[in-house]
């Protein structure tokens, strides 16, 4: 800037080669402004970000990683499932046990049941854009997945609609939607869709809700730890509920053929998540 500020001047230096003229800004005020035109500007790379895009918080189908952390997202899930329901919510003389099973709702027949029970890849995103927006249509969009869960927890874009759910919901919703799953455990981490919701179970339920998936796979515990997408569930388990009776019982199962396990090529990635973060007698 210095440099272009001398040159308004009209002056003369002893120096026959260092005279300038006022003529002289014209021409450099339009190199200035070619050389600023084909800069591009720190602060748009930082907006934009290394992909230009934006993250996702649900899994599976394409979807980017969360960037908050899965201990981040268990503390804010125990935060709000402290907080007691309000008095209208709840029924008279009703405790809400954390072993109490919720009843899955009966879907209402309409078009928009339908087409989720059809799988409809529309109606899945529909259900998403709904969740996201307050008052009746939030209402309508969980309870259609409440209906329908077991359904589109298998479904390529249904299973990122009931992790949202999953993220979204209070205490009574959560109950219902893991209701409605249980049972299914096994199904779910065969499937290339619902492993991602039995994930999302683990890292954003209390381990007293979400202790029935360990108990369901009592006694395939090894094969599990095999499995392409086993092996997930059972690290997430170890990394989120390692000190559950249920997890513990689990987790011993396996380590009688740690030996073996260690070497394989899914199931050492759970031996390193309890050589992490199980217990020390593990």
């Amino acid at each position: 800037f210095q440099q272009y500020s001398l040159v308004l001047m009209s002056c003369s230096w002893q120096d026959r080669q260092m005279t300038c003229r006022g003529q002289a800004w014209d021409e450099r005020q339009r190199d200035l402004q070619v050389y600023l035109a084909a800069t591009p500007s720190r602060a748009d790379a930082a907006r934009t970000g290394p992909q230009g895009g934006a993250t996702s918080s649900v899994s599976g189908s394409g979807a980017d990683e969360s960037t908050a952390s899965a201990a981040e997202q268990r503390r804010l899930r125990r935060e709000r499932f402290a907080k007691p329901l309000p008095p209208h919510e709840r029924s008279a003389g009703e405790q809400s046990p954390a072993d109490e099973t919720e009843p899955i709702p009966k879907a209402v027949p309409s078009k928009q049941t339908q087409a989720v029970a059809e799988g409809s890849d529309a109606e899945s995103q529909h259900l998403m854009d709904q969740l996201s927006a307050m008052g009746e249509a939030r209402c309508a969009a969980m309870a259609a997945i409440q209906a329908n869960v077991s359904a589109l927890a298998f479904q390529p874009l249904g299973c990122r609609a009931v992790q949202m759910a999953l993220q979204v919901a209070d205490q009574r919703e959560v109950r219902i939607l893991i209701a409605g799953l249980r049972g299914s455990v096994r199904g779910a981490i065969a499937s290339p869709h619902g492993n991602y919701v039995i994930q999302k179970i683990v890292e954003t339920v209390p381990s007293e809700l979400s202790s029935f998936i360990a108990e369901e796979l009592r006694g395939a515990g090894a094969e599990c730890a095999r499995h392409r997408y086993g092996c997930r569930v059972l690290c997430r388990l170890v990394e989120h509920g390692s000190r559950s009776k249920a997890t513990t019982e689990l987790m011993d199962e396996v380590l009688l053929q740690a030996e073996e396990l260690c070497r394989h090529t899914f199931a050492h990635f759970v031996i390193e998540a309890v050589l992490e973060h199980g217990l020390p007698q593990q």
